[in-house]
């Protein structure tokens, strides 16, 4: 809810619903889930977080607001999870159907620490899938004092993948195009509010059409 760029993004109204809501939405989409949780910070400013988490009868966990990496450390600790699927708190159009298939590779292939899309080229934001084993997290806090590092979940992974077993996963289609689908500042909320005034639920949204809206936004913009 502090977010510099854009205060209290995950409440801002977008057609019906608020961001976090519209997310949780489409987390819900996601078969193979055990849980869906709501990993957020013990700062007063995310109270508001935890009475959405309620209202949509999900599981929540509060954590440190800076440690990210100890944040969702702890929340899996508590959980008793091995792996995780990693959502930002901006991925309205997250592509579940893709995390499904996705999951599926990953128990095929047995122990790792990360899976990540991440791993090739560069992608639009938006549209980043991490899988993420627990065990990898306990090596980051072990080998880092990095603030940067620390706030920023898998940042140490990239900048020491020797360290790591990774596997790359297959980049999102249309992904040399390089529009955002992610909410980080106003110009990305206007964008999605204009895409939920075409539409009538973002979660049902196929990629598809995800794609032709925004490649529309931008469009108009020229």
């Amino acid at each position: 809810m502090n977010s510099k760029r854009l205060p209290g993004k995950m409440l801002k109204v977008i057609g019906v619903k608020n961001l976090i809501s519209h997310i949780i939405d489409r987390a819900r989409k996601i078969n193979l889930k055990s849980n869906l949780v709501l990993a957020t910070s013990k700062n007063k400013s995310d109270d508001p977080l935890i009475k959405e988490a309620k209202k949509a009868k999900i599981k929540f966990f509060r954590g440190s607001l800076n440690n990210v990496v100890s944040r969702a450390y702890n929340c899996c600790q508590k959980l008793n999870a091995k792996f995780f699927v990693r959502i930002c708190g901006d991925r309205i159009f997250l592509n579940y159907r893709e995390i499904d298939k996705f999951i599926k590779r990953c128990e095929k292939k047995g122990e790792f620490d990360l899976a990540s899309n991440l791993l090739g080229r560069k992608i639009p934001p938006g549209k980043t899938i991490e899988i993420i084993n627990v065990k990898a997290l306990k090596k980051i806090l072990n080998n880092t004092k990095s603030k940067h590092d620390l706030e920023h979940l898998t940042t140490y992974i990239y900048k020491n993948k020797k360290k790591f077993n990774l596997i790359k996963l297959k980049e999102p289609a249309n992904f040399k195009f390089k529009y955002s689908y992610a909410i980080d500042n106003f110009d990305d909320l206007e964008r999605s509010k204009y895409i939920a005034k075409k539409v009538r639920n973002l979660a049902n949204l196929s990629n598809q059409e995800i794609f032709r809206l925004t490649k529309k936004w931008y469009k108009s913009l020229d």
